[in-house]
C-alpha cells in the first residue's frame, strides 16, 4: 500500500503536457505571448483643402487593405499640415506587392473622387510627391510594432529584454511587471523596430531576463522565444 502514493504522483507527471511542465519550471517568466505584428507607416506632407478633410485608401494591386478620412491642421485655403500614421497587420501585407497609398478629395455635389495622389508604401521612402492639392508628401521608413504580454516573477518587478536576429541586437531595454517577487506580476511590452533593420530571411528572437542583484550584474533566468520569422 505504501507504493500507491508514489505511483500516483509518477502517473500525474507522465500525464502532464511537457509544455505545462516547462512553463512551471521556469522561475521568472511564464505565459509569454507575442501578438500579431503591425507595420506602421508615417505619412507627412501638406494639403490645401477648403474644409480640411481628405480621404485615404491603401491597396495592394486591386485589393483594398484599409481606407478612411482625416483632417489637416488648417481647414482654410492655406496649406495645412498632414501627418497620418497608417497601420497594416502582418496578415494584410503578407505576400503582397505594389502597396500604394491614395490621397484624394470627394466632390461635394456627387462624391466623385478628385485630385487623387498615389504614393508607394513599399519603396522610395523619403521621396516627395505632389499635385495641385497635396504637396511635399512623403512616407517615413516604416516601423514594425510587436506587443508582448506575459507574467514575470522578478526582484522589484524589473526585468530586461533584448531582441536579436542572431547577428545584431535590434532593440533592448528594461520593463516592469505589476508585482515583484515572490508574486507573479503581469506585463505588456510594446517593441518597435524599423522595418529596414529586420532580417530579410531569418528569425527574430526575444530574450527576457532578470539581473543578478548580488553585485555581479550578470543575467539570470533567461527566457528565449521566437518573436517573428521572415520573410512574411
Amino acid at each position: 500500500m505504501r507504493l500507491v502514493a508514489p505511483l500516483f504522483s509518477l502517473l500525474l507527471v507522465l500525464l502532464t503536457p511537457l509544455s505545462a511542465i516547462a512553463a512551471e519550471q521556469h522561475p521568472a517568466f511564464r505565459n509569454v505571448k507575442v501578438e500579431s505584428s503591425k507595420i506602421k507607416y508615417e505619412v507627412q506632407g501638406e494639403a490645401k483643402l477648403a474644409k480640411g478633410r481628405y480621404y485615404y485608401l491603401v491597396r495592394a494591386d486591386q485589393q483594398v487593405l484599409v481606407q478612411g478620412s482625416d483632417y489637416v491642421t488648417q481647414n482654410t485655403l492655406n496649406w495645412g499640415k498632414l501627418n497620418k500614421v497608417i497601420s497594416l497587420t502582418k496578415q494584410q501585407v503578407k505576400g503582397k506587392q505594389n502597396i500604394t497609398l491614395e490621397l484624394y478629395q470627394k466632390r461635394p455635389i456627387d462624391g466623385k473622387i478628385i485630385n487623387k495622389l498615389v504614393v508607394p508604401l513599399d519603396r522610395n521612402y523619403g521621396k516627395t510627391y505632389q499635385n495641385n492639392v497635396f504637396r511635399n508628401v512623403k512616407v517615413i521608413s516604416p516601423k514594425v510594432e510587436y506587443v508582448v504580454t506575459g507574467e514575470a516573477r522578478v526582484f522589484e518587478a524589473v526585468f530586461g529584454y533584448e531582441v536579436e536576429d542572431g547577428h545584431n541586437i535590434l532593440a533592448n531595454g528594461f520593463a516592469q511587471a505589476s508585482h515583484g517577487a515572490p508574486e507573479w506580476g503581469t506585463f505588456k511590452l510594446v517593441i518597435t523596430i524599423p522595418k529596414k533593420d529586420l532580417p530579410v530571411n531569418g528569425a527574430v528572437m526575444l530574450i527576457l531576463y532578470e539581473e543578478d542583484m548580488s553585485g555581479i550584474g550578470d543575467r539570470i533566468h533567461e527566457y528565449v522565444t521566437r518573436m517573428d520569422q521572415l520573410p512574411w
